[in-house]
């Protein structure tokens, strides 16, 4: 009995194991960072108008997004095994087998998103529209968007904008200046969790003769250049809040400032790993700050 409990207990702790790292590469392969900021931008976008939120919309915005996004990040792996050998091993596309399935989840996850924004309504279905091909572009070795000096980000930047629209136009089947407001905000969030990336990658990059904002300004230029976006990100948002134009209770997003103050810190101090969290961090803070006013 002894040796039939000892070879179980050692069976569970190999399949428990097994599982964990399972589990961990394919939640590289799905990006779970990007996850995290896809939910912070549906609360963020859904906050802004919570009395309007009806279920079976929630439910298509959360697979519409969820499913383009994962098109274009999946797509993005066919595109990028020459970088990944170094920035990414979890690339299920370094194997024959793996970008047969890579391209058949690409196809068969934006025809999933177009299918949900066309049930929510013509305008949900052009935001992501805009993300896809916006994403392709960023990716596709023809033009591949990424590999030019700033427009990279800026590509990455105005995606996401899409699909922050996207969430609001699938509640309220229009645009308010509020709308146009927080996605530049969240778009600006964007700009910068690109750009740490880019400095987490640098080794990869610059083999692959990718011109990335932190090669060519260099870390400390880039910390610099957080601080500007940041304060012009805030500013601009306090500003129109002060004069008016928006509600005064969203003056409240100052709250989130510090994590872009950590995020400029961590850069020019070399610390990444505080940076990387930083970044991510500012999602969802963000995200609950603008989701306590809605509900307040």
């Amino acid at each position: 009995m002894e040796f039939l409990s000892s070879y179980t207990q050692r069976h569970l702790l190999h399949y428990i194991e097994d599982f964990k790292h399972r589990f961990k590469v394919f939640m590289e392969i799905i990006r779970w960072r990007h996850q995290i900021i896809l939910m912070s931008y549906v609360i963020g976008g859904a906050s802004l108008h919570i009395g309007g939120i009806k279920t079976i919309n929630l439910i298509f915005i959360l697979i519409g997004s969820t499913a383009c996004v994962l098109s274009v990040y999946m797509y993005n792996y066919l595109t990028d095994v020459k970088e990944d050998i170094i920035n990414n091993k979890s690339n299920p596309a370094h194997t024959k087998e793996g970008r047969n399935k890579v391209k058949l989840f690409v196809l068969f996850s934006a025809l999933i998103s177009l299918i949900s924004g066309y049930l929510l309504n013509f305008a949900s279905l052009l935001f992501l529209l805009g993300f896809l091909a916006i994403g392709y572009l960023y990716s596709a070795q023809n033009i591949r968007l990424k590999k030019y000096f700033f427009v990279k980000n800026i590509s990455i930047s105005i995606g996401w904008f899409f699909i922050f629209l996207f969430v609001c136009s699938s509640i309220t089947k229009s645009i308010t200046l509020v709308d146009l407001v927080f996605a530049m905000f969240f778009c600006a969030l964007s700009f910068t969790g690109s750009i740490v990336r880019d400095v987490m990658d640098m080794d990869g990059d610059k083999k692959a003769g990718i011109r990335t904002i932190p090669i060519v300004l260099g870390k400390k230029n880039t910390g610099y250049l957080f601080m500007i976006v940041s304060t012009i990100q805030y500013g601009a948002t306090l500003i129109l809040a002060v004069l008016g134009y928006i509600s005064s209770i969203y003056l409240y997003i100052i709250i989130a400032f510090p994590t872009a103050l950590i995020l400029v810190y961590g850069i020019l101090n070399n610390n990444y790993k505080l940076t990387t969290k930083s970044s991510l961090f500012s999602y969802p803070a963000t995200s609950v700050i603008l989701l306590t006013q809605g509900i307040i």
